[in-house]
């Protein structure tokens, strides 16, 4: 009996870390009220969506930038507001970025797994031309998980955004303020990748309401879409790459709001 609580609680813990590999995380989409961001965050995984408790742990880097500056703070900073919900200050009533980059992590999945969430954002050719020699559908291999949210926040009033790089470890930016597009407009996001090649990138657009997506392109470090619902949506990229004794799989996740087309769009 004492051997098999431990041996239970180690499989529950692998299980878990397993499990991970079929998720990601981005901001949930709640507005600024009074100067005060609530920041809460939702894991999606197989269709479904969690809100995911703040860590208490490894926290990583988290920053806002806002009316031409940035600040900088473990992301531990900002106040508790509940299990799920912290507060963040903001400055001034104009438009506001918040980033967040995690604490690289190492999973144990299966190449099924792997391909089950490349495919579901339209990358099912990835795995097969890019890793030919990862065999059967049940192995195993180490995968080195890096993310990185962002989020924009709509603002009282439209004064442009920051185009200067903000620092994130992969960072999708918006060269235009999404709040000012409407539905059916151009919108424009640099994606600023870490060191590894661009072979491999997967992306989409989700709308978050709806669960309706549309696979999108990367081309010369931009993303180009337009998106024709109105809504909370939410941009992500993937890369995979080859690393020590597995491979890695970075994501950039970015929330943003686009309000109704005026004017009949674009």
């Amino acid at each position: 009996m004492s051997l098999f609580r431990p041996l239970a609680f180690l499989l529950c813990f692998l299980w878990a870390r397993d499990g991970a590999a079929q998720s990601l995380r981005y901001f949930a989409p709640s507005a600024a009220r009074d100067g005060v961001l609530e920041l809460t965050w939702v894991r999606e995984s197989a269709g479904q969506r969690t809100a995911g408790a703040w860590p208490a742990g490894e926290l990583g880097w988290l920053f806002a930038r806002q009316s031409g500056t940035q600040r900088n703070f473990d992301a531990a900073e900002p106040r508790a507001l509940d299990a799920t919900r912290w507060a963040l200050a903001l400055e001034g009533d104009g438009g506001a970025l918040v980033g967040w980059d995690l604490p690289a992590r190492v999973e144990q999945v299966t190449v099924a797994e792997l391909g089950a969430f490349l495919g579901a954002r339209g990358g099912a050719h990835v795995l097969p031309t890019f890793a030919p020699e990862l065999g059967r559908a049940d192995e195993r291999l180490k995968l080195v998980r890096l993310e990185s949210l962002a989020r924009h926040v709509r603002g009282a009033r439209h004064d442009g955004i920051v185009l200067s790089k903000s620092g994130q470890r992969m960072e999708l930016r918006a060269m235009l303020d999404p709040a000012s597009a409407g539905a059916g407009g151009d919108l424009v996001f640099k994606l600023y990748l870490p060191p590894g090649g661009t072979e491999t990138l997967v992306c989409r657009a989700l709308q978050l309401e709806s669960g309706a997506s549309e696979e999108l392109r990367v081309t010369d470090g931009l993303v180009r879409a337009r998106l024709a619902s109105a809504g909370p949506w939410c941009l992500e990229v993937h890369r995979l790459r080859h690393a020590e004794d597995g491979l890695e799989l970075a994501s950039a996740t970015l929330v943003f709001e686009l309000p109704a087309a005026t004017g009949g769009g674009r």
